[in-house]
């Protein structure tokens, strides 16, 4: 009932609309905009509009014509295919209950012509109704041409409708509605719309008037002299306004339908209209009078693929700037051990009186003696006339001094070398990391050039069938993104329960939909409903009396409907291991939460590991991506143990051999996927756990521990230790971690 009482009062309004005396408006809109389906509203409003006008005498005929198509409508159910059909049949029964109501009363050939006349007027309303209903209704899309001059025309129609409604001390609304319109259409509109608006308001406000004509004349003057004025804002476009009208007025008397105070009233309520009012409406105007434009969405998409794109390049030509530089440091410090015994040579043995019997003639049986001079030098860490090969001090007249100057030029040579790979080798990181952050931009930049899909025509469906319900809505956004999965984008004007709206649309779009979260601007979100749920548990043992375990485990689901297990296991045991696992676990979901994949995520925490941001920091990483819509289960083992599946009475296991984040600046990131089913159980654990009672555990040897599978998953974790961890040791020798998790249909 509440969702019909906008069309009842239109449809009182149009009811009260005549021209010449015949009032088919009513008639008309009842047949091509109102919900037969309530149709005794219908007739109701109508018989009001008719009676409030002094013309229940003639309401028969528009009954009886309104009566003939609700039936009709219940014969052809699909009547509003056609619209030109549904219009002539209206207008056609009509004719034909007229006809008859003039047997019963009086035929002249007047009466037949203007029944004729109000016959073709009523089809042609229905038209301009059916077009103007798509008004009402939400849509995406910008109006069409002929939805505007519809709408405008059936405006006309509904303050025509007001004529006659007056409140103290005479005051006639449809004169200050038709006021205000033209004010504001003056303000945001050209002198040529404001002047034509002004003359169809007037027409609009007498159109049984003698003087129509005159306040045609009246409503066009004023609206351009308010346009003239529009640069001050609303108080210069009513200024205008009531300027216009006094100018007009000076020149016509009296003969015109609109007081001087009809005159004040509108302009008084035009400039007590908020300003967010008037943008509101001048936006509105804006947009109904501009030709089709790019959705926001598709200009706010270009926007940010282009950004992504040129993110992308940047980072990539930073790294290939790193690279470049690393490439020229090293071709500018790659000397050879010739290049260092030249130098040697040169300061040393060119004053010598034997250079030329020993260097010079035999320079290459000299570079062989000193390479084995070299040879000294790097496996006892000195070279004295001592210890210096036999034929070195054979060929030398001076081998003290070539012996101290050959090893003082080595030593600055290797520190040289270890300072210059220490620099390469943080160059290398910053050029992973530069690298890492350019793939992320380009990833970003493909999920979003050619994954997501808006689909309008589901918007359209969802908001009609929404409004239908009752929901008041505001805005509506429907993607497939790049899983394939719908997502929907609600803004409503009124707060709705979030059960009860994410019912209705798993009903209208087929898939159970649920509500994720909410915007600060009350944008809500929801997304296909999880098919899988989790069950974890989890139990850990610390080395000995430490008080602080070197494992962490972290477990959390992401706004994707992803859930996620990171068990991290620090170098050693105690708080400096549970300080490296938890900076790799903290890094690695935070990374994880902001969307990124979990290879790209891996790699950034193994680059920032790596390059000591936080101190030096080793970490295994053993991380578990389960997928709650398809069941799909990703496995990341950076250093991490082995997991088991027990599904049914089999188990299967899951490794992957790399060493730990932190240590090498490029990581090797492997997945393996698996499918898990319905009552899976996945056992997660730390080597402190997997290699205790001095061996490591068998696939044979876990299915026996879970066999009786019926606990709850911190009792299977617990069970797991308790019988792997401490069975015939005293003391426990590592920190022990055991996580376990069963997915469950929902």
């Amino acid at each position: 009932m509440l969702s019909d009482s906008v069309p009842f009062a239109l449809l009182f309004l149009a009811s009260r609309c005549s021209l010449l005396g015949i009032s088919p408006f009513g008639v008309s809109m009842f047949c091509a905009a109102f919900d037969l389906k309530t149709g005794y509203l219908g007739l109701a409003a109508v018989l009001m509009g008719l009676a409030s006008r002094g013309a229940a005498a003639e309401s028969t005929k528009y009954i009886a014509a309104m009566l003939l198509f609700w039936l009709y409508t219940r014969l052809k159910e699909n009547y509003r295919e056609n619209a030109v059909i549904s219009s002539v049949t209206a207008g056609a029964l009509l004719f034909i209950s007229g006809l008859v109501s003039l047997i019963y009363t009086q035929v002249n050939t007047y009466s037949v012509l203007l029944l004729i006349i109000e016959s073709m007027i009523c089809s042609f309303c229905c038209i301009l109704f059916d077009k103007a209903s798509g008004l009402l209704i939400y849509s995406r899309r910008p109006p069409s041409e002929q939805e505007l001059i519809s709408g405008a025309v059936c405006t006309g129609i509904f303050i025509s409708g007001l004529s006659g409604i007056t409140i103290p001390p005479g005051i006639e609304i449809s004169k200050i509605i038709s006021s205000y319109a033209v004010m504001l259409i003056s303000r945001n509109m050209s002198l040529a719309v404001a002047g034509s608006s002004g003359v169809a308001a007037g027409l609009i406000c007498s159109m049984n008037d003698v003087n129509a004509i005159t306040l045609m004349g009246l409503y066009g003057a004023a609206a351009m002299f308010g346009n003239l004025l529009k640069s001050f804002g609303k108080y210069g476009v009513a200024l205008g306004f009531l300027g216009g009208c006094a100018v007009t007025l000076l020149y016509v008397g009296n003969n015109v339908t609109v007081s001087v105070i009809e005159i004040l009233v509108s302009c008084l309520l035009f400039i007590a209209t908020p300003e967010r009012i008037h943008k509101l409406l001048g936006g509105l105007l804006g947009r109904a009078v501009k030709a089709d434009i790019v959705p926001a969405d598709v200009k706010m998409r270009e926007y940010l693929l282009g950004r992504l794109a040129s993110s992308s390049h940047a980072f990539a030509k930073l790294a290939g700037v790193y690279r470049g530089a690393t490439e020229k440091k090293l071709r500018m410090y790659g000397r050879d051990i010739c290049t260092i015994i030249d130098g040697v040579t040169e300061r040393v043995c060119k004053s010598c009186p034997d250079y030329g019997t020993c260097v010079r003639a035999e320079k290459t049986n000299a570079y062989r003696i000193m390479f084995s001079v070299l040879e000294v030098l790097e496996n006892t860490g000195f070279c004295k006339t001592a210890n210096a090969p036999g034929e070195f001090l054979a060929m030398c007249s001076n081998a003290e001094l070539f012996l101290n100057e050959f090893s003082h030029v080595y030593e600055l040579y290797k520190r040289d070398t270890i300072r210059r790979g220490e620099y390469v080798n943080n160059r290398d990181l910053i050029l992973r990391q530069y690298e890492e952050i350019s793939g992320i931009f380009a990833r970003l930049h493909d999920e979003l050039s050619g994954s997501f899909e808006f689909m309008p025509e589901l918007e359209e469906k969802t908001a009609d069938e929404l409004i239908k319900a009752g929901y008041s809505l505001r805005d509506i956004r429907i993607l497939e993104n790049g899983m394939s999965e719908t997502e929907v984008f609600l803004s409503l004007n009124r707060p709705a329960d979030k059960h009860t709206l994410s019912e209705k649309l798993s009903d209208i779009i087929g898939c159970p939909m649920s509500y994720r979260d909410s915007s600060s601007g009350g944008l809500l979100r929801f997304r296909p409903a999880a098919v899988y749920d989790v069950e974890f548990g989890q139990k850990q043992l610390t080395k000995g009396s430490q008080i602080v375990s070197g494992d962490s485990l972290i477990n959390f689901k992401s706004d994707s409907g992803t859930y996620y297990v990171i068990l991290c296991d620090g170098m050693g045991s105690g708080s400096d291991a549970g300080r490296e696992s938890r900076i790799a676990g903290r890094l690695l979901e935070e990374f994880l939460r902001d969307g990124f994949t979990a290879s790209a995520a891996i790699g950034l925490v193994n680059s920032s590991l790596t390059l000591g941001v936080e101190n030096e920091c080793f970490s295994s990483v053993d991380l578990l991506a389960i997928d709650l819509m398809t069941g799909g289960a990703e496995f990341y083992k950076i250093g991490g143990c082995k997991s088991f599946i027990k599904r049914g009475g089999s188990i299967e296991t899951v490794f992957s051999p790399s060493l730990p984040v932190g240590i090498l600046p490029e990581v090797h990131i492997s997945c393996i996927n698996k499918r898990l089913e319905d009552n899976d159980l996945i056992i997660m654990m730390s080597d402190g756990a997997e290699g205790s009672s001095f061996g490591f555990l068998s696939s044979e040897r876990m299915k026996k521990l879970l066999e009786d599978d019926d606990k709850s998953m911190d009792d299977i974790a617990a069970a797991v230790i308790n019988s792997v961890g401490l069975k015939g040791i005293t003391k426990v020798r590592d920190d022990m971690t055991v996580a376990a998790i069963r997915i469950k249909e929902v």
